[in-house]
């Protein structure tokens, strides 16, 4: 039987993925576990390198090989080809350019969520490497070390290399959802509480090809935005006017930034902020119209919707 389901994603990471599948490799635990990983059609020795260590593992390493990059499709590799394999109770995460410093990381972690059935996840600290292994910070984690989080305190960062979580289906918007560790864990939070464990666990690597941490500025902020438009979906009423104010204000800080980024991420998400200007007006206060205005005044098609909306609602309603 196995307990926990480790989640790989590699891609031309032949520099990293010795270490990453060691650190899986060195767990010491009372318990089976399995690892999921998917090459998504690596051009250099990665695929030799996991071919290697499945010969070696082969009741532990599953691969997925592929011929054509998933990725680059569109396709998000981890629901579409690696969660579907996850046997285990719990499941842990950690892609091929990262790897595990704490042998007794998966012990640890499963045994806080065997004894703690109101917990869904819990995940800990790690130190930020650069390419060539350097540490580069020791955390960032801050206030974040916090004890425990419910749902109303979403979102949340907690580095997905450090997270192990109850094996529970997703809903299907996860597929599609950018920046889909930050919707699993607003996602997760509805179905229990969250647990820091003081230790670290985990190297994070930042390199120039991560799928995050090698975008610009600009970009990053349009990635942050798509991910918080997503997120509204799967939270609750108290937590989607959290996240409406976020994404208004971070809105109008992309405009002022770059005015061809925030039109960029208008005419890409189009149907999102449509969706999203609804969102709005069921919890309508003033603020949130001022920063409409000012944001829609270059986009006539967010114009005409907004003040469509203005005529089809209650105006005393919003007013009481």
């Amino acid at each position: 039987m196995i307990t926990v389901s480790i989640s790989c994603l590699a891609y031309n990471h032949e520099k990293f993925i010795k270490e990453c599948l060691d650190g899986f490799l060195m767990q010491q635990t009372n318990f089976n576990y399995e690892v999921i990983i998917h090459d998504d059609a690596s051009t250099d020795n990665t695929t030799k390198i996991i071919k290697e260590y499945e010969k070696r593992y082969p009741d532990i390493i599953k691969p997925i090989y592929q011929t054509e990059n998933q990725y680059s499709k569109g396709i998000k590799p981890t629901w579409k080809y690696n969660a579907p394999r996850w046997n285990g109770k719990y499941v842990a995460i950690c892609e091929g350019d990262d790897y595990w410093t704490d042998p007794l990381k998966l012990q640890k972690q499963v045994d806080f969520l065997e004894n703690s059935p109101d917990f869904i996840m819990c995940y800990t600290d790690r130190i930020v490497i650069d390419e060539l292994g350097k540490k580069q910070d020791n955390s960032e984690l801050g206030e974040l070390k916090k004890n425990e989080f419910s749902h109303h305190e979403m979102p949340l960062f907690c580095p997905t290399l450090t997270r192990v979580f109850r094996n529970t289906p997703m809903p299907s918007t996860v597929y599609g959802a950018p920046g889909g560790d930050a919707f699993m864990t607003i996602y997760l939070s509805s179905l229990g509480k969250i647990k820091y464990l003081n230790f670290v666990s985990s190297a994070y690597r930042v390199t120039d090809k991560g799928i995050y941490s090698g975008l610009k500025k600009v970009a990053k902020q349009q990635f942050e935005l798509k991910t918080s438009i997503g997120c509204l979906v799967v939270s609750d009423r108290i937590l989607r006017q959290k996240t409406i104010n976020l994404i208004l204000f971070d809105l109008l800080k992309l405009k002022l930034k770059s005015e061809e980024g925030y039109k960029a991420l208008c005419e890409e998400k189009k149907e999102d902020l449509l969706n999203f200007i609804d969102e709005t007006f069921k919890y309508f206060q003033w603020i949130r119209i001022k920063l409409f205005l000012r944001l829609i005044d270059s986009n006539f098609i967010y114009k005409k919707y907004f003040f469509y909306k203005i005529l089809r609602s209650n105006t005393n309603k919003w007013l009481n």
